[in-house]
């Protein structure tokens, strides 16, 4: 059943249910108007009903204002953002939607995923099981092939300074169905209490995108909230092979540079994840120097995104115009 046939039911039939705590489930849109409503549509089949998705677009220009301003339904809000914001803060928009709505729960979640059926009631009922302050995450498969995993928990390296997911690729097998607490989830499915965004604050704006559910994990770990792995809820993730290091882009190479480093100098404080990181970087200048697809961007991306290190906050790709491309 498409997505308009399914916002054609009678209310009765995909009513709220005041009962059941409510959930808000924040999709952050850019120039993905199929993927978007292929994950809308997959949501509203599940078997949870008192949530509400709202659709945070950073400025899309692939028709996404004109399908969702013409879609009339309780279950979706539309806000569309005056320009890109980038992952970090179009994602802060929508839970402080969730703020000033009183939602029990926000899950923010990639508008790339597929769902299964059960997986919000599962949620809920493990969150119901839940003592004190906590974030959530599911077991996320790959939609290529869904017997693989794409995330089962998470853990931080503290000899690289970057979180890493656990069963990446694996063959999704028993030893991945035990709930558990681990080191850190994916901004990809984060589910928790609405009062744990505000009491902990929500994702680090300065950062644009890239790392920045690395450093809202860390800030969760300072503060004993605890980070569960609910296997149990399954969601399927729209991944491709990724590109080779070579054609890695000026764009992800400037935001991966600054934030990376940031975090390690920062966050860490481990003065030695700092030279690490330097010398990775030091590395990929010679990389791109001789072998890059786009060597003298590439390069110039990782000049400015170290410079940048120092001043995240006044930084942003806007001002360097070739990240656009």
């Amino acid at each position: 059943m498409g997505l308009n046939r399914l916002l054609a039911l009678p209310e009765t039939m995909r009513e709220i249910d005041s009962n059941q705590p409510s959930v808000g489930i924040v999709l952050l849109t850019y120039n993905q108007l199929d993927y978007t409503k292929d994950c809308i549509q997959s949501i509203m089949e599940n078997t949870y009903y008192n949530y509400r998705v709202i659709v945070v677009d950073n400025f899309s220009k692939d028709g996404t204002d004109v399908y969702f301003n013409h879609l009339a339904d309780n279950k979706i809000k539309y806000i569309r953002n005056d320009e890109n914001w980038g992952f970090a803060t179009g994602n802060n928009i929508g839970i402080r939607f969730c703020f000033n709505n009183h939602f029990d729960y926000v899950l923010v979640m990639n508008n790339d995923v597929l769902v299964d059926r059960d997986f919000l009631t599962t949620l809920v009922n493990s969150a119901n099981n839940q003592n004190g302050d906590f974030v959530m995450s599911g077991k996320i498969l790959y939609q290529h092939d869904k017997s693989r995993i794409w995330y089962a928990g998470g853990y931080f390296s503290y000899l690289w300074g970057i979180g890493k997911q656990a069963g990446m690729g694996k063959e999704d097998v028993p030893k991945f169905n035990d709930k558990k607490k681990v080191q850190c989830i994916t901004g990809c499915m984060m589910f928790a209490p609405t009062r744990v965004f505000q009491k902990y604050g929500l994702f680090r704006e300065e950062f644009f995108i890239y790392m920045e559910d690395t450093e809202l994990n860390l800030k969760y770990l300072r503060n004993n909230v605890d980070i569960v792995y609910e296997p149990h809820s399954v969601i399927y993730h729209r991944v491709g092979a990724g590109k080779k290091v070579l054609a890695y882009t000026p764009f992800y190479l400037y935001h991966i540079t600054r934030n990376r480093i940031f975090i390690a100098q920062n966050i860490f404080y481990r003065l030695y994840l700092f030279f690490l990181n330097c010398g990775i970087t030091a590395c990929r200048l010679v990389l791109y120097s001789f072998w890059g697809e786009n060597g003298k961007s590439q390069i110039q991306a990782i000049l400015l995104g170290f410079r940048d290190i120092f001043r995240i906050k006044q930084s942003n790709f806007y001002h360097y115009p070739f990240l656009k491309t």
